[in-house]
């Protein structure tokens, strides 16, 4: 979704129109409800499968996470909060169709 936005018009029939439908997500998005549910369902997923509720390491793709050669080293982000923080300010969610701005 992040990359080509979603095919607002394309829902099925028996949902609401588009709008009133990407209005709601825009707001979860914008509160943190998207994120929320995320995270309880990866959670459960972990943990139905036998594993820890929370990761313990992550892989983070260089052409994700912008960053600068000639920034001084502790000025980069390495924590976990800072790298996601990093990656989710880049990732906004996009309008198509008949949601367009």
């Amino acid at each position: 979704m992040n990359r080509a936005g979603c095919a607002w018009h394309l829902l099925p029939h028996d949902f609401q129109p588009c709008r009133t439908v990407y209005d709601y997500y825009a707001k979860w998005e914008k509160d943190g409800t998207t994120r929320a549910i995320h995270d309880l369902l990866r959670r459960k997923v972990r943990e139905q499968a036998g594993r820890a509720p929370e990761p313990t390491a992550a892989i983070i793709d260089a052409r994700v996470v912008k960053t600068s050669s000639n920034v001084p080293e502790p000025a980069r982000a390495t924590t976990r909060e800072s790298v996601l923080k990093a990656v989710s300010s880049t990732s906004r969610p996009t309008r198509s169709g008949c949601c367009s701005p």
